[in-house]
């Protein structure tokens, strides 16, 4: 389904006429408005009478700037009430027979998921068509033109042929945001909003706010030597804490460091094996709030190398679809990339050695480099019947001079592998198992070191008689 059928369904069910340009721009002031988007002037938004008429004619598809903003929470937390006032109150009240012509598109779209069509089916109805014309709406805004009227013949065919015959219908499909999409987007990878990583600005801010904002009163009594000892800050570990809050712009008195009354009670070594906290809660919670702020320095040192060896990488995620009405099983997927352009295990082993030893000791690896599961589609682990290989984390000792063969180690992270072709490098994926009207994340995302604008891929499976053959488009970073 594409933009234009949307205006022209909505259009025939208006109460009074209304022309393709003035409902383009009342639908397009919902994404317009909440963000304020302007064009390149700085001039508020609006989409001439040629544009309109490109939308209508399947001739390009909803500008980049409406698309790029759709998902922002401002116009996501307002579309629906937005739609019910400007465009419900406006359509004729027979409900019925818009959900119905509009279902009637969306049927005929084989880019759908099932999941995602299961969602439309439930929200077509009278009493929550408001909400149906909000998730229809932000469907065709990222339709994509070009893979609906330019489809290759040998896709159609393959497509037609297995469904006639009963079989599995494979296809790659791209991931934007936690939704299905036939062109693939590339991500920064160390810029996506899941990741919460060391270094954060304004949570080291925090961290010296709240220890600033605690007072101690000075210790009236002295503590008994030999019972109790004083908790101190050493000279180290302050260096580095003067050093960060100077480079953040925070001001720290000559008494940051004075912990009051607190002690090591020597009575818990005594008792327990090892020392407890004596004194004021407001000593102890000012000793938490300063080690958690060395704590995340100490984070942030190590990250730093890995934070510079991967900040130019971009990263595609990607899924495989199973639309078909039978699963299959041992589904592998060969993606061709030029050496150029991804980020190949040889090139990792490249980096900095500490890096390299930051992504195999202290990396969250799924949260960096995994994809979670989203409304259009599940996580690789449910498509897993085989036990998942057993990959041991590195270890160097001092005494082995930090002589770590990661060689083995980088690409057993990875549930891909890589295969050098001439100037190309082949990505092989295997899902042992994909369920029918499924759809399954690859297990990590593509990395690259250089953006491509389309990547060619097969696939082969037990249950297909023939070699599927595409490509997918890549589109500008989102």
């Amino acid at each position: 389904m594409l933009f234009s059928d949307y205006i022209a369904t909505l259009e025939a069910h208006f109460r009074k006429s209304v022309s393709n340009e003035e409902l383009c721009g009342i639908l397009f002031d919902g994404v317009i408005l909440p963000i304020d988007l302007r064009n390149k002037n700085g001039e508020p938004l609006i989409l001439d009478k040629v544009t309109v008429s490109k939308l209508m004619n399947n001739k390009q598809n909803v500008p980049k700037l409406i698309r790029d903003n759709i998902y922002e929470p401002a116009v996501l937390s307002g579309i629906v009430k937005y739609i019910e006032d400007n465009i419900v109150s406006e359509l004729d009240p027979q409900y019925d027979d818009l959900c119905f012509q509009m279902m009637k598109h969306l049927q005929a779209d084989y880019r759908i998921s099932p999941q995602h069509m299961a969602q439309f089916q439930i929200l077509a109805t009278p009493d929550t068509v408001g909400a149906f014309l909000a998730e229809v709406f932000i469907y065709v805004v990222m339709a994509d033109v070009r893979t609906e009227t330019k489809k290759s013949k040998i896709q159609d065919s393959t497509i037609a042929r297995n469904t006639e015959n009963g079989h599995p219908v494979l296809v790659l499909k791209g991931i934007r945001g936690n939704r299905l999409s036939d062109t693939a987007y590339l991500l920064g990878l160390l810029s996506q909003p899941k990741l919460q990583l060391p270094g954060n600005r304004n949570k080291m801010i925090s961290l010296f706010e709240d220890a600033i904002n605690i007072h101690i009163e000075k210790p009236l009594i002295p503590a008994w030597r030999g019972i109790s000892t004083p908790v101190t800050i050493n000279e180290e570990e302050r260096r580095l804490v003067m050093l960060v809050a100077k480079s953040l712009g925070v001001v720290i008195s000559e008494d940051f460091f004075d912990l009051g009354d607190l002690q090591w009670s020597n009575f818990g070594i005594a008792l327990s094996g090892s020392a407890s906290l004596d004194g004021s809660n407001d000593a102890k919670e000012k000793y938490r709030c300063i080690h958690g702020i060395i704590d995340e320095i100490y984070q942030m040192l190590d990250f730093a190398p890995f934070r510079e060896a991967f900040t130019e990488t971009q990263c595609i995620p990607l899924a495989l679809e199973n639309s078909g009405s039978r699963p299959d099983d041992n589904v592998r997927i060969q993606l061709t990339f030029p050496k150029e352009n991804i980020l190949s295990f040889d090139d990792i082993l490249k980096f900095d050695r500490r890096a390299l030893k930051y992504l195999t000791d202290h990396c969250d690896f799924e949260k960096v480099f995994g994809i979670e599961r989203g409304i259009d589609f599940l996580s690789y682990d449910s498509s897993r019947t085989r036990s998942r290989k057993i990959m041991l984390p590195a270890y160097s000792s001092p005494f082995q001079n930090n002589d770590v063969d990661y060689s083995n180690i980088v690409p057993a992270l990875f549930d891909y592998d890589m295969m050098e072709n001439g100037s190309h490098i082949v990505l092989d994926v295997v899902f042992d198992e994909v369920m029918q009207h499924t759809a399954i994340a690859f297990p990590q995302l593509v990395l690259l070191k250089a953006p491509i604008s389309e990547v060619k891929y097969t696939i082969r499976s037990k249950q297909m008689p023939n070699i599927i053959t595409g490509s997918i488009r890549i589109g500008e970073k989102s």
